[in-house]
């Protein structure tokens, strides 16, 4: 079995779903993946991420935010805490507040 895995990342306005996958067996041609961990991070109190423009916007609260984009244009509005961006390959833009 090749030691290899994925994450897969949902995002919903509840909050980030994060789910990790293993190789659990492969005959030469397919693979077969098993679920082995998984954490949901929720959407802050009074805060709801939204889909504009094909991407996700997210306004920050005075706590840590964090907001993983995939390949759209990714907006994160910072608020006073600690506030991490992550991106995939377009037009992404962190507003320091």
């Amino acid at each position: 079995v090749p030691n290899v895995g994925a994450n897969l990342v949902t995002i919903t306005d509840a909050g980030m779903l994060i789910e990790f996958y293993k190789v659990s067996s492969f005959n030469g041609t397919t693979a077969t993946s098993m679920l082995t961990d998984s954490y949901f991070v929720p959407t802050p109190v009074g805060r709801t991420p939204t889909i504009v423009n094909g991407g996700y916007v997210l306004n920050g609260t005075t706590g840590a935010d964090y907001l993983w984009g995939l390949g759209g244009n990714d907006t994160l509005i910072g608020g006073r805490g600690n506030d991490t961006l992550v991106a995939g390959n377009q037009h992404n833009l962190f507003v320091f507040a």
